[in-house]
């Protein structure tokens, strides 16, 4: 099964990572990012010395139609050509209050 909307790339499973940007306390605290994304590329380096490569790796300031085009949509035109495909999103979300 072609996975990116034909364009050959044949996998069961592919990870893309999203930096998520700083929250306001981030900010406000002043924290430093220790994530540096290298352009054009699929890796992340974590601090000075580890890195990691995966299928898609999206900055900070990337928007969702970005991800979107990159991650998803392959995978939701070939369950138009009759492939299996599901998407799981992992990840911190917004503080909410319940009232």
């Amino acid at each position: 099964m072609t996975t990116n909307g034909g364009e050959g790339n044949e996998t069961s499973v592919q990870v893309a990572l999203r930096v998520r940007p700083q929250n306001s306390k981030e900010q406000i605290d002043m924290c430093q990012i220790c994530t540096f994304c290298i352009p054009g590329q699929p890796q992340i380096v974590l601090g000075k010395d580890k890195a990691f490569t995966y299928d898609f790796v999206l900055d900070t300031d990337s928007e969702q139609d970005e991800i979107y085009s990159q991650c998803i949509e392959g995978l939701v035109a070939g369950c138009f050509e009759g492939y299996n495909a599901t998407v799981l999103a992992y990840g911190q979300v917004r503080k909410t209050i319940a009232h």
